[in-house]
């Protein structure tokens, strides 16, 4: 059995917003990051990012909150399969349907979040000063 055959990917709706999980980052793509939460943890992810309007322009950030309320690695990355804990979620705009992958926001620095979505989460205390400073120039940074 593959995979894709145990997670169905399906589009989720909330309210106006459509959401499909992609399978490429379900799939042990060597090219893609993978997520290493299940896919209700990661329509959590994209849901709490729409709620607390952690995006603009049709792209998002998100983070995955575990059962205790602490930050929590939600993928890996491709070239070296190092955790990370921040994900991407982008719109195709032409479909109006949303999907979302771990983000590398050390390679690629379209992954980076805004710096209006890093100052929120170190305002609501999801993240220190420091790790935001990292975060922004690119640099490792663990939780």
């Amino acid at each position: 059995m593959t995979q894709l055959q145990r997670y169905p990917i399906q589009t989720q709706c909330f309210g106006q917003i459509e959401y499909c999980p992609n399978p490429q980052h379900r799939n042990s793509n060597p090219n893609k990051s993978q997520w290493t939460i299940d896919i209700p943890s990661e329509l959590e992810s994209f849901q709490t990012m729409d709620q607390q309007e952690w995006n603009e322009n049709q792209t998002g950030w998100g983070l995955y909150f575990n059962e205790y309320g602490s930050i929590s690695y939600l993928g890996t990355l491709p070239r070296n399969r190092a955790e990370v804990f921040i994900a991407k979620f982008v719109c195709d705009v032409a479909h109006g349907l949303w999907h979302g992958y771990p983000a590398d926001y050390q390679s690629n620095i379209q992954d980076v979040p805004h710096k209006e979505v890093i100052f929120e989460w170190v305002q609501d205390e999801i993240l220190s000063r420091a790790k935001a400073r990292k975060i922004l120039k690119g640099q490792p940074c663990k939780i």
